[in-house]
């Protein structure tokens, strides 16, 4: 609700018609605010054994440090080649090791990115200095 309330002083956020700078906070927020509901009234319980919760913090780890880089990587590369770059390599790191499929799913997803933030929203994502 803090972001929802945060984005009504963005320039132009008055105007519902509009696609602002005030709308993807606003989509954000609206979405985990569903969501936080859904999981409040959630009644089930989930439990993990000690094996996976060995096995499974390394791999927070690697994955905390890949978005870390994937964050450094956006101002050189652009956020396209970033984001192609970080979703072949989380699947690799995830043991999905199917190429062509990983390569697909990297591909469709840049490209309703494209849809959404340069078409749609006419909104242009990093370049990165490189390219």
């Amino acid at each position: 609700m803090f972001f929802f309330y945060k984005s009504s002083f963005f320039p132009g956020a008055q105007e519902i018609t509009e696609n602002g700078p005030a709308l993807i906070p606003r989509i954000w927020s609206s979405g985990l605010l569903l969501f936080s509901i859904i999981l409040l009234f959630r009644n089930k319980a989930v439990t993990a054994s000690n094996d996976l919760q060995k096995q499974s913090r390394p791999l927070a780890i690697r994955s905390v440090l890949l978005l870390l880089s994937f964050f450094g990587c956006i101002f050189f590369f652009g956020y396209y080649l970033s984001a192609f770059l970080f979703i072949v390599i989380i699947l690799w790191v995830l043991n999905y090791r199917k190429p062509l499929i990983t390569m697909s799913v990297a591909s469709i997803f840049l490209i309703l990115i494209y849809l959404l933030f340069e078409i749609a929203l006419n909104i242009n994502l990093p370049n990165g200095i490189w390219l």
